[in-house]
């Protein structure tokens, strides 16, 4: 029978994220598999880096290479990311997904959430929308 191991036997982060800024865009790169506690550290990174810009607005754009993915608790971990980013200054979020499956479950959480997020399957595309945002805020 198959049983799940428990969080106490996964406390190796699994996953890297590479987080830097470009003017007001805050580019977050995930590569590879995450665990929770990867999602946990990329987090904290996160948090880390915005407490350090003292920007009041920003925007971000994501990046999951082709083997970013996780079980249920990282699914989540990713949308507490998301809120987060939302609640401490964050305008627009524009996600460049690797594949048809990531995409997928992003559609399925923003079905369920109200948030200004968007997928995208390219960069240029990606990017253009969040120049688009960051005009609208200017001229709101």
């Amino acid at each position: 029978m198959y049983q799940r191991q428990t969080r106490a036997f996964l406390n190796e982060p699994h996953g890297e994220t590479h987080i830097h800024w470009q003017g007001d865009i805050l580019i977050v790169k995930a590569v590879g598999p995450f665990n929770i506690e990867g999602i946990e550290a990329s987090l904290l990174t996160l948090k880390e880096t915005i407490a350090s810009s003292n920007k009041s607005t920003w925007y971000r754009l994501d990046y999951a290479d082709d083997n970013t993915f996780g079980d249920l608790e990282v699914i989540k971990g990713i949308g507490k990311s998301f809120f987060w980013s939302f609640e401490n200054g964050c305008q627009s979020i524009a996600s460049v997904t690797s594949n048809s499956l990531q995409r997928t479950l992003f559609e399925s959480f923003l079905a369920r959430h109200d948030l200004n997020l968007h997928p995208f399957d390219y960069e240029e595309d990606a990017l253009n929308w969040l120049k688009t945002q960051q005009i609208q805020k200017t001229h709101s």
